[in-house]
């Protein structure tokens, strides 16, 4: 009400309403969607999505993800991104698309040019993609040329240095008119709003500054100037620019057009605000909720089970070792599933691990576990702005290899699919 212009509410929506809303719908990351591998699936969670942000005032997602997770290592990206087929992971992206524009909620492909094949958090520090051109084109691009074919209203550029494209190994996409303007807009043809990533992460504002990296990002072809790191010094600095004639009133028109002429097409000149009794009926419906429980149980999949271990525990009761591993809510790690083995008939025996876990915690769950025949090892490993890492600690993955070498195992991943890479030797895997 307050502000002269109509405002355009955006929030990060990757996986639903539920990523950022507390009683939304919620669905399985991206890469569960693509492991059920219906096109119908990114479109159904995409309207859903829409449906429910703009239930509570949400005009534009930062949705969804067109990385392709070509690197298993990838600290940030990981189960964030639909898969590591980039022709997958270009129809899922392109499908989302659909469901959330068709159905009143602008749409964002990020990270442009890609942020699959990295080791780094961006958020730390700057990645650097040394890769050449011919595998950029024919890889990390065509999720993103299908984005513009299916016509995404916005699309967020990468803090990654890629010196096949702009020359520079410490200048971040964000800031290279080579990458922002050369092939986003010239080679690709997009002509919709470019968003920056957050401008306060580690591989921008190291080295530029909150001021100074406005100023570039604005320069390189960004419309919308995200969070950065000290907003005043941002506008400021935005401010001073211009006044100088270092950025041009043409090019500062340019953007200003854009973000008015999606303010007018969401009709926010006409209404800006949204009934509230439409918020219960519609966040969390039981039809919602519904279909994501069927989508999250055909994401489930049974990457191997060579001796049978899985079939075992599913043809009649057995005793059971429940040892947990999480990161975040570890208390929480395993309840369910402990649950639902009692509610069939299985004896379960439930030890908790956690990255706070020492030899002693380890060497008690070793001794639960030569107590009972079979172990189920459940653990959730999540990506994590800020982290810089994905993985099992060290111990718990040798603590698992030395079960499966042992007992009748299972792995449980509640999590990221590439912990399995850690265990050795690895057998049931779900």
């Amino acid at each position: 009400r307050r502000s002269g212009l109509p405002l355009l509410i955006a929030s990060d929506l990757e996986s639903g309403a539920a990523f950022r809303l507390n009683g939304a719908t919620p669905f399985p990351p991206n890469m569960g969607v693509g492991a059920a591998a219906r096109d119908s699936d990114a479109f159904e969670v995409g309207r859903i999505t829409a449906l429910e942000g703009r239930a509570v005032g949400i005009h534009l997602a930062f949705a969804p993800v067109a990385d392709v997770n070509n690197n298993p290592a990838n600290p940030i990206i990981n189960t964030r991104s639909f898969g590591e087929d980039s022709y997958l992971v270009a129809r899922l992206v392109s499908a989302a698309i659909q469901g959330l524009q068709q159905h009143g909620m602008l749409a964002t492909a990020k990270h442009f040019p890609g942020h699959g094949d990295t080791e780094t958090d961006s958020h730390l520090t700057l990645p650097l993609i040394p890769t050449p051109w011919r595998r950029l084109d024919t890889l990390e691009l065509i999720p993103f040329r299908a984005a513009v074919s299916a016509g995404v209203a916005l699309i967020m550029s990468a803090h990654v240095a890629m010196p096949a494209i702009g020359g520079s190994r410490e200048r971040p996409a964000t800031l290279d008119p080579a990458v922002m303007q050369g092939v986003l807009r010239d080679s690709l043809g997009f002509r919709g709003l470019v968003v920056t990533d957050a401008l306060d992460m580690g591989g921008i504002v190291n080295k530029y500054g909150a001021g100074e990296a406005a100023v570039l990002a604005f320069l390189a072809g960004a419309d919308l100037l995200l969070q950065p790191a000290d907003p005043r010094a941002a506008i400021d600095a935005v401010t001073d620019a211009i006044e100088s004639g270092r950025v041009t009133y043409d090019r500062l028109d340019r953007s200003v057009r854009r973000v008015l002429l999606l303010k007018h097409q969401l009709g926010l000149f006409r209404r800006r605000e949204v009934p509230l009794d439409s918020v219960p009926e519609t966040v969390g419906s039981r039809r919602f909720l519904a279909y994501a429980r069927d989508l999250s149980t055909r994401s489930i999949v049974l990457a191997g089970d060579p001796a049978g271990v899985v079939d075992s525990l599913r043809a009649a009761p057995r005793t059971i070792a429940l040892v947990t591993y999480g990161e975040e809510n570890a208390g929480s790690v395993g309840n369910t599933l402990a649950r639902q083995f009692r509610a069939v008939g299985h004896r379960v025996a439930l030890f908790r691990l956690w990255p706070a876990s020492g030899h002693a915690s380890l060497d008690s769950a070793r001794a639960i576990i030569r107590k009972h025949p079979y172990t189920v090892f459940a653990a959730s490993v999540r990506v994590s702005a800020w982290k810089g890492t994905v993985g099992l600690p060290e111990p718990v993955a040798k603590l698992m290899g030395e079960t499966f070498r042992r007992r009748r195992t299972v792995l449980v991943s509640l999590g990221s699919p590439y912990i399995g890479m850690q265990v050795e030797p690895l057998g049931g895997y779900l």
